[in-house]
């Protein structure tokens, strides 16, 4: 017969209740050493959260594809493991979708953190695991906190699936995990931190339900506060689920306004979807309008638990942790509207998740603090009541509280407020007060508009008025139209409209021209209406379905002619895409429909690509900057070069060459003109058109001379210029050196490692009759720092270019939506 473990001693201790723990004469166990442990579990779960946060915040979640709990604790310890998990992650909607330019260097960013994410998981177990045996199988546990505790554990186990379920509805279809799964992995943690927090301050702090009555006979005025203190846990528990849904759905990022959301309380968009309780879950204009006065809420339940407990004949202890309750709620009010004001900065998302786990702590604690301690059961602690129902002598504290709250809040949001800039390393820039970039001395800027989302392309009509695309509807449309009416550089009308994200927008006379990934639209503007009256109708459709360099720029000729860029679904067109030394396949069969420019007729509608345009140029692997030379009748192209030489090809390039490699091309180019991808690429440094490694190229083998055209500049590699304008110098504007310049927009690298980051600013190239290739800094300060390792260190990204009927400069900012009107001092 087998014998069970040391038999623990039958004391009374077994015969008392679970919510009635013994007295602390009658311990036969380690009570304190058992308490400490479950609340350093405690502490262990807060980590994990702000890891977890991290995680999220920073889209590495969906980094590592394999579910191997055992095996998936040792991280990559060769190159060819490296190798084998990125392959993983390349086959991902993610990657496909949206990281298709991620290098090895940039996956084992993402990685480390899931990686760590999910070790700290483990550890937990660990931690938790192998004292509870010891303790068990020692028998020093009395039964019902073994039960309690192997509650504990399965609901360990429980999260540790939900984790999983969670990651893998992002690896199917769309890149993003399930919000519902999301909200219900983030509460069950929540979850097993308030039930081990409980429980660990029960064994320290043995306490049991007050029970005193009260003058009338009724509960007592501590128990009235502890089941006032259970519904406000009830109310941030629902808050917490609609922030989860808020993260989730990215709503964060739609409405980012307090506490008007655009131009309204409620926008009109929040009751869009069918059936009507559908809305109060997925759509993002009421999840976010629901989480933000939810927060609000919560807050002034804290608030009043204060209040409450001021003027109870509560313990002291608990009016202390009340007290705190009352500050923590204004802060985490502030920290939430700071985050949503400035779209969700990392640091703050994570600190807006701390302060939802501190006043969870509190609310556990003053639960605990409102019980009775087990030695003084039958009467109250000497000291530890008040006499009184009406304390005196706490209105002075009151203040000092409200006091050490608002600079506390206030804090927050000004430390959360943009710096000024870091100058920039071109001497000749000065920085401009209150923008955040640094311009040529003679010029000013102002803060147009911010704030309005992600904002890609901007175009400008003739009577002032600007229009800003956005890569995601946001605030209820897909282009935000702005008016300055007072005429001092600020925007003070908004308006959205067009319910798709796109890329391209361009004003032809009364008619606004917008993209999205499959067709050009045309919107007809009203003389004197910010925003159009009617339906748009397709100039151009059929684009193909690409998930690669899917944007679609355009530009007008002056002859009726509508300009489109089309790029390759493709890095280098290798027969296995982004493959270990995978050769290109001749002829790349994606030069028949992509990786060129189209010529449409600007006034025809149901047109199809390809077969009712002309193609343009070809050769062209990705561009976002496209605009027409009225000069020099000619279209002017920056293009996208090349990534991964290294990762591709190491037997030929290092990490170096591929930080210098290719070059950003600048074309001025006519009909029928081919810049060469994806069988060569250009070397700025030995200023030469090289064969690419795809098709014989070994990094020293010049391309043949004639057949492909050189660009007119050769910016730095990885730059990402993302927007062109020809200046025309309309009413004066800039000085004459400007005039028929070129602007363009560089939106940054990601992938210059082992050099810093680099791009970021604005640049002209001044151009007389179709003359010039020198290039010259001319908006700078954009990344508030000059030296980047990841470009989600970046303050801004310019990303689009436009210029007003008086000859202002207006420059957009992808992150934050900002929108920067620069103007010359003589004008």
């Amino acid at each position: 017969m087998t014998q069970r473990p040391r038999a623990f001693k039958e004391t009374a201790l077994l015969t008392v209740s679970p919510s009635q723990p013994p007295t602390a004469a009658s311990e036969k166990w380690p009570r304190r050493a058992v308490g400490l442990w479950l609340i350093g579990c405690c502490l262990m779960v807060v980590a994990i959260a702000v890891i977890g946060a991290i995680t999220r915040l920073t889209e590495s979640g969906l980094s590592i594809v394999e579910w191997r709990p055992l095996i998936g604790a040792l991280p990559p310890l060769s190159d060819a493991e490296w190798q084998r998990l990125f392959a993983l992650y390349r086959e991902t909607p993610e990657f496909r979708l949206n990281n298709f330019t991620m290098t090895l260097e940039g996956f084992r960013t993402i990685f480390w953190w899931e990686w760590v994410h999910r070790l700290w998981g483990r550890l937990i177990g660990v931690v938790f695991l192998v004292p509870f045996l010891w303790f068990w199988l020692r028998g020093q546990l009395p039964r019902w906190l073994v039960a309690r505790l192997v509650g504990f554990l399965a609901l360990g186990g429980l999260q540790a699936g939900v984790g999983w379920v969670m990651v893998a509805s992002g690896l199917v279809d769309h890149p993003s995990v399930s919000h519902y799964r999301l909200a219900l992995h983030l509460v069950l943690a929540i979850v097993i931190f308030a039930l081990m927090l409980a429980q660990g301050l029960a064994l320290l702090d043995p306490r049991v339900p007050a029970a005193t009555p009260g003058p009338s006979g009724g509960p007592g005025p501590a128990r009235r506060l502890r089941a006032a203190t259970w519904t406000v846990l009830a109310l941030t528990g629902v808050t917490v689920v609609w922030g989860a849904f808020v993260a989730g759905l990215d709503a964060g990022l739609a409405y980012n306004s307090f506490p008007l959301m655009g131009e309204h309380w409620l926008p009109p968009e929040a009751a869009s979807l069918t059936p009507l309780w559908l809305n109060l879950v997925e759509n993002t204009a009421a999840v976010q309008f629901l989480h933000r006065w939810l927060g609000v809420a919560t807050a002034l339940s804290l608030l009043g638990l204060w209040v409450w407990a001021e003027w109870a004949a509560v313990p002291d202890r608990a009016r202390r942790v009340a007290g705190t309750l009352g500050l923590m709620g204004l802060i985490q009010v502030g920290l939430g509207i700071t985050t949503l004001v400035l779209a969700v900065p990392v640091w703050l998302g994570v600190a807006h998740q701390i302060g939802a786990l501190v006043i969870v702590t509190l609310l556990v604690g003053l639960l605990h603090t409102l019980k009775a301690p087990v030695a003084a059961a039958a009467r109250d602690r000497e000291g530890e009541m008040r006499a009184s129902t009406r304390p005196t002598g706490r209105l002075g504290h009151t203040a000092r509280t409200v006091a050490v709250a608002v600079v506390v809040a206030v804090g927050a949001t000004v430390a959360a407020r943009p710096v000024a800039a870091v100058p920039p390393d071109d001497p000749r820039l000065v920085a401009v007060p209150g923008t955040g970039i640094s311009l040529p001395p003679g010029f000013s800027a102002t803060v147009f508009a911010d704030r309005l989302g992600r904002a890609r392309h901007l175009a400008v009509r003739d009577s002032g008025e600007v229009y800003v695309r956005l890569r995601r509807p946001a605030g209820g449309g897909g282009v935000v139209a702005l008016a300055d009416d007072d005429g001092d550089g600020v925007a003070d009308r908004e308006k959205r409209f067009a319910p798709h994200g796109g890329t391209g927008i361009a004003v032809r006379g009364e008619e606004l021209y917008v993209s999205t990934d499959r067709a050009v639209l045309r919107y007809r503007l009203r003389p004197g209406a910010l925003v159009p009256g009617e339906a748009p109708r397709t100039i151009v459709g059929g684009f193909p379905d690409q998930h690669t360099h899917a944007a679609k720029p355009l530009a007008f000729d002056g002859a009726g002619g509508l300009y489109v860029a089309v790029g390759a679904p493709s890095n280098a067109c290798q027969r296995r895409s982004r493959s270990l030394e995978s050769p290109g396949m001749r002829p790349c069969p994606w030069l028949a429909a992509h990786a060129g420019v189209w010529r449409y007729d600007a006034d025809r509608t149901g047109q199809r690509h390809p077969v009712d345009g002309r193609r343009h140029i070809t050769g062209m692997r990705h561009a976002v900057a496209i605009a027409w030379e009225p000069a020099v009748d000619r279209l002017m192209v920056a293009m996208h070069g090349r990534d991964q030489l290294d990762t591709l090809w190491p037997a030929f390039f290092d990490a170096v060459d591929n930080a210098r490699l290719p070059a950003e091309e600048l074309h001025s180019v006519s009909a029928r003109a081919d810049l060469g991808w994806p069988y060569t690429y250009f070397d700025p440094g030995r200023d030469r058109r090289m064969v690419a490694p795809e098709y014989g190229g070994d990094g020293r083998m010049v391309a043949p001379a004639g057949r492909y055209a050189d660009p007119l500049v050769a910016f730095p590699a990885h730059w990402a210029p993302n927007d062109l304008l020809i200046y025309r110098g309309s009413a004066g504007g800039f000085p004459a050196r400007y005039h028929g310049a070129a602007f363009v927009a560089f939106h940054g690298s990601w992938n210059r490692a082992p050099l810093p980051q680099a791009g970021y600013a604005v640049v002209a190239v001044p151009r007389r009759n179709g003359v010039g290739s020198a290039w010259e800094l001319f908006a700078d300060g954009f990344a508030g720092t000059d030296r980047l390792a990841s470009p989600h260190q970046a303050r801004f990204r310019p990303m689009g270019l436009a210029e007003g009927p008086d000859g202002a400069l207006y420059i957009s900012d992808s992150i934050r939506g900002r929108v920067w009107r620069i103007t010359a001092a003589s004008s």
